[in-house]
């Protein structure tokens, strides 16, 4: 009860640091740091109760080598007993364990601060795309009115000045739109938010659909542009041909770009296949400046150049290959180039297509391919006074009639006195915004009309969750006529 060491093994008078001269004193003598601890308080608990007691990663501060220390123990306090049974005192029985919880902490720490770095960019990440969300929504609005008007304009009878004119207003706002699209794929890609699709295409139309869009700009250069395509190739496949247009586009900009005299060489081939689907090789030659040996391994880094001086001359953001590599990966491709300064650069990349049976198309299918729809009934939910403007204009040049209302609720309205083929459905309104309105007219008017979202915000709005919401179809602003159209004929036609 008194306290006093009656004995201490080595180890223990090691651990204390107090020297070894410790038998028969008092243990708040030896260890005067201890006396306002808990550690006298337990061990008289222990002498009075007869009840042992377990201490783990127990923290003391001793000092010991002339200097405070902390230091953990796991220890047991036991009674002694007599050989009458009574207690005439506690053993201790006591491991330093200081080492390893100072590594269990470093790893709890470890972990909290990882953890808290995965949460700083997460939320980062956040921050950067809803940011890019409101950009993107916020250009768009007022380019789908630049644009469309444009391309209104551009259709009436003008004279070569003012069609000058108004062709490099449609030059910039596309180049625009492109530069917004360009920096929103990347961060798509980067958060692995970017999706693909899974459709039947005709590739060797869609190749020459974009080989005529740079007709013009060779013929302007005179340059030749010289085209080779394997017949091997199925002539159907399965893909993404939106964003195979998108790498195209890219390289072959860059080649017009960076040529000034000699050709431009496509070539398509087929490289490997089996019964179910087919590697495709693409590979782009030009005659242009070339790319200095040292800056090849950067050329498809983010707004990297070859030549600081080309950037300056040319003109470019320097994402354009950058967003092809990250395309062509994403999609199980490779990509390479090779080229050699003032003689030409030779991209080639790979990519992976599903085979489609042809055979199993039905002459309702080629028929319905082939047949132009008119007169359809539209109604446009969309709050832009000028947008409303806009997309009525194309719609009647299309042939259709057209309703337009300011948002969902007058939409609903409408469906309940009307009867309309297809809805255009913008997404951010007032009142009702779109995916709400579609969910209503799905689930408590059942109806089934099919709906094409209008959408300005391409980073966080995709077709999944359009079709979520019971939606058909989407497409983004500013509109593309033809795409719209023929996204209006297939949503028509499949409800049929």
């Amino acid at each position: 009860k008194d306290m006093i060491i009656t004995l201490a093994n080595d180890s223990m008078k090691e651990i204390w640091g107090k020297g070894k001269d410790i038998e028969g004193k008092k243990i708040i003598t030896i260890l005067p740091e201890i006396k306002d601890t808990q550690i006298p308080v337990l061990m008289q608990e222990v002498y009075t109760t007869g009840i042992p007691f377990q201490g783990t990663e127990y923290l003391v501060r001793l000092f010991r080598n002339e200097k405070q220390e902390d230091l953990y123990f796991n220890f047991v306090y036991q009674p002694y007993y007599e050989a009458d049974e009574t207690i005439s005192g506690i053993t201790i029985i006591a491991y330093e364990v200081t080492a390893q919880v100072i590594a269990k902490n470093e790893i709890i720490e470890a972990k909290k601060s990882a953890e808290m770095k995965t949460k700083f960019a997460e939320d980062a990440v956040k921050a950067k795309q809803q940011f890019l969300s409101n950009m993107s929504h916020e250009i768009r609005t007022p380019m789908n009115a630049i644009v469309g008007f444009t391309n209104v304009i551009l259709k009436t009878k003008l004279d070569e000045p003012q069609k000058q004119y108004l062709d490099a207003i449609k030059a910039s706002g596309d180049a625009l739109i492109t530069l917004i699209n360009d920096i929103l794929d990347l961060a798509k890609v980067d958060s692995g938010k970017m999706n693909f699709q899974q459709i039947s295409f005709n590739l060797p139309d869609s190749i020459a659909t974009m080989l005529q869009l740079f007709e013009i700009k060779i013929k302007e250069k005179n340059l030749e542009l010289i085209y080779e395509y394997d017949d091997n190739i199925p002539e159907i496949l399965e893909g993404d041909p939106m964003r195979l247009r998108q790498i195209i586009l890219n390289l072959l900009s860059n080649a017009l770009k960076f040529t000034n005299k000699g050709k431009i060489l496509l070539q398509i081939s087929l490289k490997e296949e089996d019964i179910n689907s087919a590697m495709i090789e693409f590979a782009l030659t030009d005659t242009g400046i070339g790319i200095p040996k040292d800056s090849v391994e950067y050329i498809f880094e983010n707004f990297e150049q070859a030549h600081q001086n080309a950037k300056n001359f040319y003109g470019g953001t320097g994402l354009g290959l950058a967003i092809v590599k990250q395309l062509v990966e994403a999609q199980g491709g490779l990509i390479t180039v090779k080229s050699e300064l003032d003689k030409g650069t030779k991209f080639s990349f790979t990519l992976p297509f599903k085979k489609i049976d042809t055979k199993n198309k039905t002459e309702k299918e080629i028929e319905n391919a082939e047949k132009k729809i008119e007169n359809l009934k539209v109604l446009v939910v969309e709050d832009i006074e000028l947008n409303q403007l806009l997309i009525k204009i194309i719609l009647m040049d299309f042939g259709f009639e057209v309703d337009v209302v300011d948002n969902g609720k007058i939409a609903i309205e409408k469906l309940q006195g009307n009867k309309y083929d297809i809805i255009l459905m913008d997404l951010q309104m007032p009142e009702m915004n779109g995916f709400e309105a579609t969910m209503y007219i799905r689930e408590v008017m059942k109806s089934q009309i099919p709906i094409i979202a209008l959408t300005a915000d391409v980073t966080t709005v995709d077709l999944e969750k359009c079709i979520a919401a019971g939606m058909d179809d989407y497409i983004s602003k500013p509109i593309d006529e033809k795409l719209l159209y023929s996204k209006m004929i297939k949503a028509f036609k499949n409800m049929k």
